[in-house]
């Protein structure tokens, strides 16, 4: 349950038949042991550099507390810089944590294009156990805006996310974050939908 990605390049010769994951031509391992380092998003070019970035979720990450979640973000970059078995830890372009322990955050992740129509994707992260003052579970999804590759730092705190939202208590919002939806309103810019475990859906018009 440390968690693993296996990347496969696009290319001209078609892939059939059974193919060995260790085949893979990049890949990324999780360094903490029960963390699931595995909620995988394509999140298109975050940081407007000209190469398709991911982020992986890793919901049960121990750094801020016991399964408070943790959040990698890798840039796109050309072939050969990719490598097999890189550390996320080590080798992650940027990271977010949950705000406490047992928020699960990270636990789901989505891409949901650009927002804000600056020319950056943006992605959401859910954490669906935060709890809200005396509240339980309420749960909490959070926006994370695009921008320059030297604006995005590591091991930087949810509290400071661009936005976010907050569920009842009990809600455990964000126990899914809706992948990209486009523009659902018709005014240029992409929209967002994620849901609670009361399967109550939730968009936001951008």
């Amino acid at each position: 349950r440390m968690g693993k990605l296996y990347i496969f390049f696009g290319g001209s010769s078609k892939r059939s038949g059974r193919i060995s994951l260790e085949t893979a031509d990049a890949s990324l391992i999780g360094d903490e042991v029960g963390a699931e380092a595995s909620h995988v998003k394509g999140v298109g070019d975050i940081n407007n550099d000209g190469f398709d970035d991911l982020i992986v979720g890793a919901g049960f990450d121990d750094q801020v507390g016991q399964d408070g979640g943790k959040v990698y973000v890798f840039f796109g970059k050309s072939r050969g810089q990719w490598a097999t078995n890189q550390d996320m830890e080590i080798t992650c372009d940027a990271s977010f944590v949950g705000e406490n322990g047992g928020d699960w955050a990270g636990h789901r992740v989505s891409s949901i294009g650009d927002v804000d129509g600056d020319g950056f994707n943006d992605f959401i992260i859910g954490a669906n156990k935060t709890d809200i003052g005396s509240d339980t579970d309420n749960g909490t999804v959070y926006l994370i805006k695009g921008k320059s590759t030297n604006e995005w730092g590591k091991d930087v705190s949810l509290a400071t996310a661009d936005a976010s939202w907050n569920g009842a208590s009990r809600d455990n919002m964000g126990w899914g974050v809706g992948n990209r939806i486009g523009d659902v309103d018709g005014d240029g810019l992409d929209d967002i939908i994620f849901n609670t475990n009361k399967s109550k859906y939730i968009i936001i018009l951008a």
